[in-house]
Formats: C-alpha cells, structure tokens, sequence
C-alpha cells in the first residue's frame, strides 16, 4: 500500500486508476484469448472478417480483437412437415395430395469455411438453400406416382426421395441421412 502514498503521506488517486486500468485490459485480453468449440459443432476462425481456418471440438487459441471464431452446429438437422401442417404435392394423376415428412440431414463437417463465406451461419444455409432443395426433391417424386401409387407404394416413394435427395445434393455439403414420407393423404374430391 505504501506505493501508492508519496513522501507527504497524500494518496496517489492517478496510479491507482491507472494500475487499475492496465489490470482490466490485461485480464480482458487474457479472457479474449481462448475459447471452446462444443461437440457436434465446428468453428470458422477469421481475423479482421476474413476466414483463415477451422476449429476442431475442445479448446482453442486466439489473438484477442484480431481473431473470433464463429461456431457451426454440424449436428443432425430435421425438416418435418407432419399431418397437422401437411406438404401439398401433386400427384401424376393431377390429384392435390398431401405429405407428411421426416427429413434428417447435417452439413458436412469438413465444409463450413464454405458455407460461412456464402450464407453467414449454418440456419441461412438451412433456410435458404437446404430446406427450399428438400421440398421441391419431395415434390417432383411424389409426382411421378398417382395418388392411389403415393398410398400403396409410400416406402418406395420414400427410397426414391432419398436417392433423389443424394443426387440433388450432391456438392452441396450436405449430407443426407433419412427421408421418410410417413403419411400420404388427398382431398375430398380426389376419384379413382
């Protein structure tokens, strides 16, 4: 405590606001240094905004104010549309039919330099380019099956969708896991 006192006993207010502030900024920058990546997440390093790498799950260094890493979920994704909100389709036989669907996929884990340096983040990704593919992949195979062949033949239609979806995305650093087409229902005024 004597180093902040001078020799008329008055206390030095400057020195300790500035010991003070150096101590801030030090244990700012030390925190600022290091960080986690969850699992079933990756990290896309940038400094000064421009991506200079990818960070692996666990524990990870960085220059502070110069570096961020900016994590992505690589998890399983699931795009749903179930009885009560339904996908509208159509048949080959010009029917309105309506799907219930289980779509499970995830982003390649190896890619998501790419995918930050198009979209941002991983749900614009989703939400722009992945979700819109899947719906109209879904689409165009249940129209190639009449309403009464959606019905009878929906595992099939399922295995198709999944082949479909594959080959849609293809490049597109997704991968596909399951698709499933649970539920096949039409209008009213469908005929046979």
């Amino acid at each position: 405590m004597k180093r902040y006192i001078n020799e008329d006993g008055e206390g030095l207010i400057g020195k300790i606001v500035r010991d003070s502030i150096i101590a801030i900024v030090a244990l700012f920058t030390l925190i600022g240094s290091f960080g986690t990546v969850g699992a079933g997440e990756r990290g896309v390093k940038t400094r000064f905004n421009a991506v200079i790498g990818t960070v692996q799950p666990g524990f990870y260094v960085k220059l502070p104010f110069i570096e961020r890493v900016i994590k992505m979920d690589v998890r399983t994704q699931s795009l749903t549309a179930d009885e009560s909100s339904p996908l509208s389709a159509a048949s080959n036989d010009l029917q309105d039919t309506r799907l219930a669907i289980v779509v499970n996929y995830h982003i390649e884990p190896s890619t998501v330099e790419n995918i930050y340096q198009q979209y941002g983040s991983a749900e614009t990704y989703y939400h722009n380019v992945v979700e819109p593919l899947i719906v109209a992949t879904i689409k165009a195979t249940a129209s190639q099956y009449t309403a009464a062949e959606q019905i009878q033949n929906r595992l099939e239609m399922s295995a198709k969708s999944l082949t479909a979806l594959n080959t849609a995305f293809e490049g597109k650093n997704v991968a596909i896991e399951k698709a499933d087409i649970t539920d096949v229902s039409f209008s009213e005024s469908f005929t046979s």
